[in-house]
């Protein structure tokens, strides 16, 4: 095509568009205007939005726009298009009563009753009041609701909607023959109204008829397909009645629509959890956290879920959170119950089976857990007793008898045991739990030789399954001839060579050894058959851990943290790894994404409040602890730690009380007693101190702090050359920067400044990045008016930003070296820049440096922090006086001076005011 045709086609298509374009919206309104007539709203949507392109001031066209996708259930979008209809003066007595329908069911309720009724004809007006009493229904606001309502049906009184809502109003006030009454009234005049069917539906609900409310939800779903409340509704109805394939289908219908929508995930998760998908059940029933207090056995399904995945410390939340909502529900118990069995809290499954069992003997479920607590007390008779029972309930269950076979072993009779496990085998000659329990009652007994040619016939009926090698080298391993344990887990290998069980085993023999490499091959092993094994994932970075990689340790578990987004394990080994590194503000990052009830589990709050305790955030560690301390009330070491952050926040009296009760728990708790010791040396409780130190003495000899205390008493003896030589001790012992700033401290206490002197240098030429003690080296040397520049020049060498040191150097040159004495002034203030003494130091060096509103400024903000202090009074006055602010500076020496305060410029401030004239 040449370019003069090009142009010339561009220039006839230009004229031709625009010699349509006047026409062009209409055609496509009046386009629209045939589709809805015939039924065809996708199409007219398609024409309207193509109307508006072309002409966005057409009121018909938004009118037309809003009340379509009012009609599809598209209430935001309506409501969009209504406004704009309203702005463009389209009928308001159309306009108005759709937006306000269309404000109510997007959940915009204040707007809607906002909505101005002046210029309404009655049947508009009439349509409004109906929504806005939506609207206040909706607000719980009742009495304006029935206002409206009345006032509605008085200007129309069949109106539907207002119908409707005086029904939803009875509902709201417990008036359920009355909101009956209006149902049927409205349904008999307006049978296909799904909003009648959806009131009915929770009316029927109400009266606990469930399959009435079914029929209702159902009819709802006839009418309006796309109906998500009345699917949500059906769905947990189809589920409360047991209806497994009804509440799949809704649920996947939710899904499909909302993926994240609670109710539709809590049914998944049931569905996947009866089908024994627990990591799904799990990822499912977690989404559905936000309606955990609607639907508290949200919580049940969740423990029953991490208990089978071997969550155990998210399954003991859990269930321990349902038990406290329904304490009278058997299945909260047994699943409690099976969670202190597997904790090994025996009299815990006791106390919540017994009234069970007194209630309903035959429970079988309930009599095997019992079982199983009392046996592991001790008291087998009885344990005995209740498996014998299930085997007369299930006389023909190779479980029962395994059940009870089980249990005779744990009550050592392992000859008995073998009749019950024998008959299990009769009954189910496949049963590899008698097979493994015949030969633990070989093993019980010592008769090695015997369980391993039961564990070789296994092996025999079962030649591809690595479960027997595993068996044999676990027999050979408690014979201790641990050579052949390991040739026989190897010989598992060449069944599979990824089998989890015999890796694990030949890498913590490794491990033994310090191998370090070939346990983490056998680890790596199973994670390339099996690379979501989240016991191998952890493995590898406790080894990482022993390698001291760091790096790696926190790559393996955030990795493991994104392949098992619910599991706690890895989250809690971060977080812990994250404390042992020093790093508690990083805890808080391993908790990120846990839902609510997650971050309720003891161990996560315990974390949690470690971190809090680290990072010295004590009024939170406070709160958290308060939560920990509440989900077990009786926890020594819970009670101790809520005493250190009672501490760190200057509540003494509950530091106390705590430490007391953590004591009292557990009177052999070390760190409360060393707290309690140190707590009355601080409140210089000397009697209630030597008491804690006696016996601190004879239980922790040897320990570091132990040893500092009777340095802090023999000084308190008066006796300093002792209290030197138990800090020496303890610096020998345990020779770190803490050790060493006491010794010295108590070689100042003895007077031998030298000798203070001489052990900080001594330490620094050993750790020569110690801050610490260097700064300590070079308050002495500063106290003593000797030379202390170079050692805060060393600090700051080492740490730029050291405020101490910066603040001090400026301090230490402001007179002989001004210039640099306001580059450290200034850089300290900007790193703390509310601290009063930075900011004093900062006024005066800009003072000296003659920038004197810079200096004013400084010291009215060092005021603010510490007003009465007498130096920051006496550098205003000095710096008011230079300034010109001669009467400031002499009512400010003289209020300074009256109040009688020793300070170290006080001759020089009166020596200012004497200058100025008193």
């Amino acid at each position: 095509m040449s370019i003069i045709t090009r142009i010339f086609a561009s220039v006839a298509l230009a004229l031709a568009l625009g010699g349509c374009a006047a026409d062009s919206a209409q055609d496509h309104l009046q386009s629209a205007r045939e589709h809805l007539a015939a039924g065809d709203e996708r199409a007219a949507i398609l024409e309207l939005k193509n109307a508006l392109q072309k002409d966005q001031n057409l009121g018909e066209a938004r009118w037309l726009l809003g009340s379509t996708y009012l009609a599809a259930g598209d209430a935001a979008a309506a409501a969009k298009e209504l406004q704009r209809a309203l702005w463009l003066d389209w009928d308001r007595n159309e306009v108005v009563p759709a937006y306000a329908s269309a404000l109510v069911a997007a959940g915009d309720h204040a707007e809607a009753i906002k909505l101005p009724e002046e210029g309404l004809t009655d049947a508009a007006m009439a349509k409004l009041y109906a929504q806005k009493a939506l609207a206040r229904l909706a607000l719980g606001e009742n009495s304006d609701a029935r206002e409206l309502i009345d006032t509605a049906l008085a200007i129309e009184p069949g109106n539907s909607t207002a119908l409707l809502a005086r029904a939803q109003l009875q509902l709201n006030l417990g008036e359920l023959e009355s909101a009956a009454a209006s149902l049927n009234t409205l349904i008999e005049r307006a049978p296909d109204n799904p909003a009648a069917w959806f009131a009915m539906g929770e009316l029927r609900g109400m009266r606990r008829d469930v399959d009435a409310a079914a029929e209702a939800y159902d009819k709802v779903l006839e009418l309006d397909p796309g109906n998500l409340q009345a699917l949500r509704k059906r769905t947990m109805l189809a589920l409360d009645q047991g209806d497994v394939q009804t509440a799949r289908q809704g649920a996947r219908q939710l899904l499909r629509a909302e993926p994240k929508d609670p109710g539709a995930n809590l049914v998944m998760g049931v569905v996947e959890l009866q089908n024994q998908r627990y990591a799904e059940a799990i990822k499912h029933l977690n989404r559905a956290d936000p309606i955990m207090e609607q639907y508290p056995l949200l919580a049940f399904f969740l423990g029953s879920a991490h208990l089978a995945q071997g969550n155990l410390e998210q399954a003991d939340s859990y269930a321990s959170r349902f038990y406290a909502i329904a304490p009278g529900s058997v299945r909260g118990r047994k699943l409690l119950a099976s969670v202190r069995l597997q904790q090994e809290n025996y009299p815990a499954v006791d106390d919540l089976l017994r009234p069970v069992i007194e209630q309903q003997p035959e429970d079988v479920g309930a009599l095997k857990l019992m079982a199983n607590g009392l046996i592991h007390q001790g008291q087998t008779e009885e344990g005995i007793t209740l498996l014998a029972r299930v085997a007369q309930l299930e006389p023909d269950s190779a479980e029962a008898q395994i059940g009870l076979g089980a249990g005779l072993l744990l009550g050592g009779k392992a000859g008995d045991a073998e009749l019950h496990i024998e008959t299990a085998l009769e009954l189910q000659p496949e049963y590899r739990q008698a097979d493994l329990l015949l030969v633990l009652s070989h093993v019980q007994r010592a008769n090695y030789e015997a369980a391993l040619e039961k564990a070789g016939e296994f092996a025999q009926r079962n030649p591809d399954d690595t479960t027997s090698q595993n068996l044999i080298a676990w027999i050979h391993a408690r014979s201790g001839d641990m050579e052949a344990a390991e040739q026989a887990y190897r010989q598992a290998l060449q069944i599979d060579p990824g089998d989890p069980g015999a890796n694990h085993s030949l890498a913590q023999l490794a491990l033994q050894e310090g191998d370090l490499d070939a346990a983490a091959a056998h680890y790596e092993t199973i994670l390339r058959h099996h690379p979501d094994n989240l016991p191998a994932q952890l493995q590898l970075a406790l080894v990482d851990a022993r390698r001291g990689d760091d790096a790696a340790v926190v790559a393996r578990l955030e990795a493991a943290r994104e392949d098992h987004p619910a599991a706690l394990e890895p989250r809690l080994l971060l977080g812990r790894h994250y404390l042992s590194q020093g790093r508690p503000d990083k805890v808080s990052t391993a908790f990120v994404g846990l839902s609510e009830a997650q971050r309720q589990d003891p161990a996560v709050l315990q974390l949690t409040a470690l971190a809090q305790l680290g990072e010295r955030d004590h009024s939170q560690a406070l709160f958290t602890l308060e939560q920990l301390t509440a989900s077990e009330p009786d926890s020594a070491p819970y009670h101790y730690l809520t005493a250190m952050a009672a501490a760190g926040s200057g509540d003494i009296p509950k530091a106390e009380r705590e430490l007391d009760r953590a004591l009292e728990l557990n009177p052999d708790h070390k760190g409360a007693r060393l707290a309690r010791a140190k707590l009355m040396l601080r409140l210089g409780r000397h009697e209630a101190f030597r008491e804690e130190l006696d016996v601190l003495k004879e239980e922790l000899p040897d320990n570091v702090d132990v040893m500092l205390m009777q340095a802090a008493a023999a000084t308190q003896a008066e006796d300093p050359r002792a209290g030197v030589a138990f800090a020496r001790r303890a610096f020998e012992t345990s020779p770190m920067t803490g050790t060493v700033l006491a010794l010295g401290g108590y070689h100042r206490e003895a007077g031998d400044l030298p000798a203070a002197r001489t052990l900080y240098r001594d330490w620094l030429e050993k750790i020569p990045t110690d801050i610490a003690v260097r700064l300590k080296l070079a308050e002495d040397l500063m106290v003593a008016g000797e030379e202390a520049t170079g050692a805060y020049r060393q600090t700051l060498q080492r740490e730029p930003d050291n405020v101490v040191a910066l603040n001090n150097l400026a301090w230490l040159l402001r007179e002989k070296a001004p210039d640099e004495a306001l580059e450290y002034a200034r850089r300290a203030g900007e790193l703390a820049p509310d601290n009063a003494s930075t900011l004093d130091t900062l006024a005066v060096v800009e003072y000296l440096n003659g920038n004197l509103e810079q200096a004013r400024r400084s010291i009215r903000r060092a005021l603010e922090s510490d007003p009465d202090h007498p130096s920051l009074l006496y550098h205003k006055a000095m710096i008011a006086n230079a300034a010109g602010a001669t009467d400031e500076a002499r009512d400010t020496l003289r209020k300074l001076l009256q109040a009688e305060k020793n300070f170290p410029e006080e001759a020089e401030a009166e020596a200012l005011l004497a200058a100025l004239g008193d």
